[in-house]
């Protein structure tokens, strides 16, 4: 193997390597020109200035999620105003459209602020299949007009009741930890009322000491009415 030439800082020939020279060429090659860095932290720069588009109260999202109860498989029925993160929640044995209909009838009566916009997937929930052109109108979409609601579609996951689903997921061992704790509590309990009404060891010990707080107040009250003059004596 024969070594490659390279100069110097005075010009005089220094020979490296062909294992050095491959590295140098493999930096070499990694590297961008300086504009071309520029460039992109300008783009990045301008995409993390970017502000979410902002909407007025009253835009809900509307979802449903299947969920596993002690009852068995039932339907949560989601929706969270984009602006405020006002949240509404109901649970049903069906997941139909009759139920997606009653649940925004439910809503609407539940916020305290007019919907304007409700915001779904397109399941057949919540809109007629593309095959069901001479179908008619949808229950839900009849009902968001009856309300004077805008009823958008949307084939995208919907961030927030992802999020909302994921904290109502441990829902079902919270409330079997508080039971197991109820059940406790009055096992315990039991123990206890057979005791009710019966003397113990510090019993007198604990109406003397209740006794000194009265024999205070006496003192204070019969004390009230005299002059100053008296009192200071009587010290």
């Amino acid at each position: 193997n024969n070594p490659t030439l390279s100069e110097n800082t005075d010009g005089r020939p220094q020979s490296r390597s062909p294992a050095t020279a491959q590295r140098e060429a493999r930096g070499r090659s990694a590297l961008l020109p300086l504009a071309t860095y520029t460039t992109c932290w300008d783009r990045i720069d301008k995409e993390a200035k970017k502000k979410f588009k902002s909407y007025p109260i009253g835009y809900f999202h509307v979802d449903i999620a299947e969920v596993q109860t002690a009852e068995g498989k039932l339907y949560l029925f989601v929706a969270i105003d984009r602006t405020s993160k006002f949240a509404f929640a109901e649970l049903y044995a069906k997941a139909g459209k009759m139920n997606a209909a009653q649940f925004l009838r439910n809503l609407i009566a539940a916020v305290p602020y007019t919907i304007h916009t409700i915001l779904t997937d397109n399941g057949i929930q919540f809109t007629n299949r593309a095959c069901d052109q001479n179908a008619f109108q949808h229950i839900f979409d009849r009902v968001c007009e009856e309300y004077e609601i805008e009823h958008r579609l949307t084939t995208t996951p919907v961030g927030a009741i992802y999020r909302l689903e994921h904290a109502l997921g441990g829902f079902e061992q919270e409330r079997a930890s508080h039971r197991h704790r109820l059940v406790d509590a009055e096992r315990r309990l039991a123990s206890y009322t057979p005791r009710l009404g019966e003397s113990f060891s510090s019993e007198a010990e604990l109406e003397f000491k209740l006794s000194k707080p009265e024999e205070i107040e006496r003192d204070l009250a019969a004390t009230a009415d005299e002059p100053e003059e008296d009192r200071q004596q009587a010290a």
